[in-house]
């Protein structure tokens, strides 16, 4: 009817186009017409969103009324906030929008005997930690760790371990006794068999550089150590030895001989031999006839170098004795009153 209004509006995330104030009223005129502008209504606009630092967009299909967009973070950075931002009836996208910080992996802790030593003082993606241990300890694995983008440090923890000069095999003959261990300062000490002479050290130390010090000793079968004689010709030497002893003297100024083995020589008929100092190079076999009888030479055998006893040896001869005052002389013994006749 005449003078009536007409009042519009615009669907929820839409709004007026014309935006004259009494554009969205109209009124019937005296000739039934709706006088006033034409109205129209068109979508709500959020406009472009922002883009987050260390982040980007990934879907976006607009900017009007519940129009969405996505975001992601570069590598070694998280989202916070909302990932999805949609397009509100207010104009204004949804909150919070989204920031992208670093990721962090935090502080690792100190090794035994060690420390790690920051790079740039922080723990976030991309940064390094460096290790080092203290003063005789070596670093066992890797010197430097970087914060992953997953929040986790790559590689695993190193080790400050004390040097290990590890294990060392048995002399021929002989023993090594490492039971106080085979680190640093640690002593490896040596020992022979019954019928060996230790040559060489007879402990070794571990040192820093992860080496044992000196060189191994060897086991020697004992022997003979001889005097060193030299002649008045330069660098020709002579072996001086004495039957029945052993002379020991500096292995500086000797040289160890391995003795051959003569074995036990062969006992003569009607008498008896005795090796009482051995049967090796040197060595002196004595020999003794029974009551009656006698040697027909030198006693005494000796063991050469060959490994046979010097001279074929004595023989036992039978004796007969008869009163007469006579001398007799027979291996170096007077007789007085006494004359032996051999049968």
């Amino acid at each position: 009817m005449f003078s009536d209004k007409a009042v519009y509006e615009c669907d929820d995330g839409y709004i007026p186009r014309d935006l004259f104030p009494d554009s969205t009223v109209k009124t019937c005129d005296m000739y039934g017409n709706w006088s006033g502008i034409s109205f129209s209504c068109g979508p709500v606009d959020c406009g472009n969103p922002n883009v987050p630092s260390n982040g980007s967009i990934v879907t976006f299909n607009g900017t009007i009324y519940l129009d969405q967009v996505a975001y992601e973070c570069d590598t070694g950075f998280n989202l916070t906030g909302s990932r999805v931002l949609t397009c509100q009836q207010t104009g204004n996208w949804t909150e919070p929008e989204p920031v992208c910080e670093p990721v962090d992996c935090g502080d690792l802790p100190d090794p035994g005997n060690g420390l790690v030593v920051y790079d740039s003082k922080s723990t976030l993606y991309g940064d390094m930690v460096y290790y080092e241990c203290v003063d005789s300890f070596d670093l066992v694995g890797d010197s430097v760790r970087v914060c992953n983008a997953d929040g986790i440090w790559n590689r695993s923890e190193p080790s400050c371990l004390l040097p290990d000069c590890g294990n060392l095999t048995d002399p021929s003959n002989g023993f090594v006794n490492t039971s106080s261990g085979t680190t640093l300062k640690n002593t490896a000490t040596y020992s022979c068999i019954e019928g060996y002479l230790l040559e060489g050290v007879d402990s070794r130390l571990c040192l820093s550089t992860g080496s044992w010090e000196s060189s191994e000793p060897s086991c020697k079968v004992k022997g003979l150590y001889v005097h060193c004689i030299y002649f008045i010709f330069i660098g020709v030497a002579a072996f001086h030895y004495k039957v029945r002893r052993t002379i020991n003297v500096s292995k500086s100024s000797c040289f160890f001989i391995f003795l051959s083995d003569c074995g036990v020589p062969i006992t003569p008929l009607n008498g008896t031999i005795v090796t009482p100092y051995g049967t090796t190079f040197g060595r002196v076999a004595i020999m003794s006839c029974l009551d009656g009888f006698v040697a027909n030479s030198s006693v005494y055998r000796e063991c050469l170098s060959t490994g046979l006893w010097s001279e074929p040896g004595p023989s036992c001869l039978e004796v007969v004795i008869s009163m007469s005052n006579t001398y007799v002389h027979l291996h170096n013994y007077v007789y007085y009153n006494n004359l032996f006749y051999c049968k």
